[in-house]
């Protein structure tokens, strides 16, 4: 998977969180990335010039407009 497909699939799942939940803050990264790993680790499989971890985690914070944390 190419880092641009992962990305676009993951910021429409943290999406689905926020409409499932609905709420943006209190969100955790690390519950999120927990839940990915096992059955959604296919989304993980790109290449990444610092790290996957880090690159989900961005993008995590942008959608929920954390931004500012990283």
């Amino acid at each position: 998977m190419t880092w641009e497909e992962s990305e676009n699939i993951i910021r429409r799942l943290v999406e689905g969180l926020v409409e499932l939940r609905g709420e943006t803050q209190g969100q955790s990264f690390s519950d999120f990335y927990s839940w990915l790993e096992p059955d959604l680790s296919p989304y993980l499989e790109f290449r990444s010039a610092t790290s996957v971890r880090a690159d989900v985690e961005h993008w995590f914070n942008d959608e929920l407009g954390h931004d500012w944390l990283s």
